[in-house]
Parts: structure tokens; sequence; C-alpha cells
């Protein structure tokens, strides 16, 4: 999923899943990115909860927060 939609290469992120918790780990390229992996992550039927063990090397959320008036979204677990 996060290959065909966010274009994340296959094999850079891992994901595990135990009993509707899915961990998702690996590096991706910016802060907004990281955030929509796990947004859609969630939305997947039967996921109960995202981990979020990603790292990203550009943290473009200043500039979220000014494309949105101030307003971060908040994390997932």
């Amino acid at each position: 999923m996060l290959h065909r939609v966010l274009a994340v290469p296959e094999g850079v992120v891992d994901v595990e899943v135990h009993d509707g918790v899915v961990t998702l780990t690996g590096q991706l390229d910016r802060w907004s990115t990281v955030r929509l992996a796990l947004r859609l992550s969630a939305q997947v039927s039967g996921v109960v909860q995202v981990v979020d063990a990603l790292g990203y090397a550009v943290d473009d959320a200043p500039m979220f927060a000014l494309r949105t008036g101030g307003a971060t979204p908040a994390g997932i677990a």
C-alpha cells in the first residue's frame, strides 16, 4: 500500500502486524510522509492501533503548520 500510494520503495518500511496492532519501522524522506503512512495504515480494515517506529530525514512539520494555520496533527502511538 505505501509503495502504491506514497511511492515508498519496497523494503524501506517494515510492517509487522499482531492482533490488529501494526508497527511501522524504517526511515522515510519527510515528516509529512511519515504522518501520511501512519494515517493510511490506521484506515486499513482490522487495524486497531498503529505504532510509529519510523524516522525521517527532513522535518517539514513547520511548513505543514504554516499551511494549516499553526495546527499539526496529533501523533499516533
